[in-house]
């Protein structure tokens, strides 16, 4: 609804249309209520359908940004928040963009690692990872993708898998060059040495963790 959204929602809300539900990090979340929703629903033709999904996941890659930015500073608790309260359509948006072959798929997966991640959906994120590594052409995206991909196989215990998607992790970014892509990747072998016992070359990978990231 663009710049009448405020009005549209208090018009909505004092026809008892609308419900305002919890509020998430200082923003107020609304719902429909559920006879409006399937209402509404009936009411879609396919081309409206796929307006809306497309402005769905439009808002959602946006969103999803948003929380990768603030994810690793002081105000990552709201923002994990944020991302948790969101899980659900989140989740839609990103099947939809991968169904879609949206440009912004891989984007959006990378973008979600973290709070995936932590919310130990990892065979998702995983699969998700998968499906847009091969249609993506951002070489710092397909860095970023190889990283989600070595990370939940060495936290599913393949490691495999997870040393061969670190090392193409590093080897793109080092052709970026991106030192802290090149940081991660060195520190996930070392990770993944580790768990295989070759203590030598785990101490042989963290320190050229330290030495990309200075």
């Amino acid at each position: 609804v663009g710049d009448s959204g405020p009005d549209a929602v208090d018009r909505l809300l004092g026809r008892s249309l609308l419900a305002r539900d919890r509020d998430v990090g200082a923003r107020a979340r609304f719902r429909f209520l559920d006879p409006v929703r399937h209402f509404a629903q009936e009411q879609l033709t396919p081309a409206l359908l796929d307006q809306v999904r497309t402005r769905h996941l439009a808002y959602h890659v946006r969103l999803a940004a948003q929380v990768d930015d603030h994810i690793r500073t002081p105000d990552a608790t709201a923002w994990t928040t944020i991302a948790r309260a969101s899980a659900d359509d989140l989740r839609a948006a990103a099947n939809y963009a991968i169904v879609e072959r949206s440009a912004t798929a891989g984007r959006f997966v990378s973008d979600l690692y973290w709070p995936w991640f932590l919310g130990g959906h990892l065979a998702e994120l995983r699969s998700w990872a998968n499906a847009t590594l091969s249609a993506e052409r951002d070489a710092r995206v397909r860095a970023r993708l190889l990283r989600v991909l070595a990370s939940t196989a060495l936290a599913q215990g393949d490691t495999t898998v997870a040393v061969e998607a670190a090392h193409r992790q590093l080897d793109a970014a080092q052709a970026l060059p991106d030192a802290e892509l090149a940081a991660l990747a060195e520190n996930l072998l070392g990770m993944a040495a580790w768990a295989r016992g070759d203590y030598s070359a785990a101490g042989t990978h963290h320190r050229a963790a330290l030495s990309s990231a200075r």
